[in-house]
């Protein structure tokens, strides 16, 4: 079936509303680090926003991570792997050959797997962000917002070949929009962890979450249309 989304037309969109939620909460739009998350999403379509100048990507899954890493380095595509999805401890070794940083570390466990995989590493230290699950959400991954402090230290103590940039989460539908009371304690903590990132809104509400101070805005539906699996 032909491809009837405007990618071209999707992605100027959205750059466009990033710059303008940029200019009506004073920030710059360099800030913003635009991650298009591919996963469901064919090649054709990834070369098609890579051809427009973009290069950060993400994918949720290992075997698709890999699968579409090595199929763009053969075609000289030189991209930006972010790894964004839930992770297991059998499959970080693998997601680190492609993955530049990993953006949903949910325990203490993970990172010291990460920790351990530096034979494979691309950097050391290995950028990663701490996944919380702000409501904790049953359907979710993610460590607890009160306990991300401690695993933070605790992390910055013992996992030397780790540097974490901040804070990942994917809040319940319009937590956003209502700045809710643990979407504001996110964003304040988020502040103090790491590098002080944040890594928060997608194809919904990432005018909000610019707003609310985040680094990172993970793009799909957006930008590439309804997966196609």
């Amino acid at each position: 079936m032909k491809n009837t989304v405007d990618i071209k037309k999707n992605y100027e969109n959205v750059q466009l509303k990033i710059k303008k939620s940029c200019q009506e909460n004073q920030r710059s739009a360099i800030e913003i680090t635009f991650l298009a998350i591919s996963k469901g999403q064919s090649l054709e379509k990834i070369e098609e926003v890579y051809k427009l100048g973009h290069r950060n990507f993400a994918e949720n899954y290992q075997q698709e991570l890999s699968e579409k890493a090595s199929l763009c380095l053969k075609k000289g595509l030189k991209i930006k792997w972010s790894f964004t999805g839930t992770l297991q401890s059998n499959k970080i070794k693998k997601i680190m050959l492609h993955a530049d940083e990993i953006q949903s570390v949910a325990c203490y466990k993970h990172a010291e797997k990460i920790n351990d995989c530096q034979s494979v590493m691309k950097q050391i230290p290995f950028p990663i962000y701490l996944a919380v699950n702000v409501e904790n959400e049953e359907t979710k991954s993610g460590m607890n917002l009160n306990g991300l402090s401690e695993t933070f230290d605790k992390i910055q103590k013992n996992l030397k070949n780790l540097s974490v940039q901040g804070v990942m989460a994917i809040p319940p539908k319009g937590a956003l929009k209502s700045r809710s009371e643990s979407i504001m304690d996110l964003c304040k903590i988020a502040k103090t962890t790491g590098l002080g990132k944040l890594s928060l809104g997608m194809s919904d509400d990432y005018e909000e979450a610019i707003g609310l101070g985040a680094t990172t805005v993970r793009i799909g539906r957006a930008l590439f249309g309804e997966r196609v699996k």
